[in-house]
Order: structure tokens, then C-alpha cells, then sequence
């Protein structure tokens, strides 16, 4: 996953400057268009209201000693969050280690039973690799239905972010 920072300022202008023939991939022009997205769609978080050049609180905001603007609302933005992955069609993005619903849910799949059913009935393992791979995918499926969705951030007025 890229970041706005892992894009050097030549290589913006040489896609600016060469839009069919830049050196970029396609995920890559991807992604700027997400961050380009994010900050379109970025809510501020604040403001200054500033009087004649005046604000009370911080200077923070202030550039070569001046305030850009002289009377007037100065809007306070954060920075976007750039780093959601993008997921595939056919992908889901699941924990690293299975939740307990995951892991029960695998134990209670058809794919399960049958395993089980078919060890007891051949005293040992039944199956071939093919066989296997398929009995296998069948409690991964389960696994995977099972699996929550993404955490997401709060914000304090109780809104997902």
C-alpha cells in the first residue's frame, strides 16, 4: 500500500507531464486517485475565526508570519486516512488469527462432518490430495462466513469514520 510520500514529485510530474507513458502501474494510478478522493471528500475538524489577522490560541496555522487570510473563517483539516487496503472482488479481508466463531463455525461445516465420517469409516486418512484440497476449502468457506467484518475507527460524536 503506498502513501502520498512514496511518490517522489518527479515522478508525479513525469505522469502530469506523460499521462500514457509515465513508468506508473495501474494500481498505482489507482491509488493516487484514492488519495486524491479522500482529500476531496476530508470534513474539517475545526476552525480559527480570525479578525483583522488576530486569533486567539495557537500560531500553528501561520505561514511566513502571516495568517492566510485577514478576516474570516480558517477551516482545520486533518489528515485523511490513506492506508484502508483495497479489497479485491472475490477477497475479504479477515483477522490474522481465526475468532472462536471462525474456528467453531469450520468444526461444524458439512466439509467437516464428512471428514470425520470418512476418517472413522477407512481408519485413516481416506482421501487424496485432490479430495483433500476440496474437503479443506469446504471448512475454510465455513471459516470465512463466519468471519467478522473490519474493525472501523469511531469518531466522538459516534459516527464511523
Amino acid at each position: 500500500m503506498k502513501e502520498l510520500g512514496d511518490f517522489t514529485v518527479e515522478r508525479l510530474q513525469a505522469f502530469i507531464d506523460k499521462p500514457l507513458d509515465n513508468g506508473f502501474t495501474r494500481d498505482e494510478q489507482m491509488e493516487l486517485v484514492r488519495i486524491a478522493l479522500a482529500a476531496k471528500t476530508a470534513e474539517p475538524v475545526g476552525s480559527f475565526h480570525i479578525y483583522e489577522g488576530q486569533v486567539d490560541g495557537t500560531t500553528d496555522y501561520v505561514k511566513d508570519g502571516e495568517w492566510p487570510i485577514d478576516t474570516g473563517e480558517l477551516l482545520v483539516y486533518a489528515a485523511p486516512v490513506l492506508n484502508s487496503p483495497v479489497i479485491p472482488d472475490g477477497w475479504k479481508l479477515v483477522p490474522v488469527e481465526p475468532t472462536e466463531s471462525m474456528v467453531i463455525d469450520g468444526f461444524e461445516s458439512e466439509a467437516w462432518d464428512a471428514l470425520g465420517d470418512a476418517v472413522l469409516d477407512k481408519k485413516g486418512w481416506p482421501y487424496s490430495c485432490r479430495e483433500s484440497a476440496e474437503c479443506v476449502t469446504g471448512i475454510f468457506k465455513a471459516m470465512l462466513a463466519a468471519s467478522p467484518t473490519a474493525p472501523t475507527t469511531e469518531k466522538q460524536d459516534g459516527e464511523k469514520a
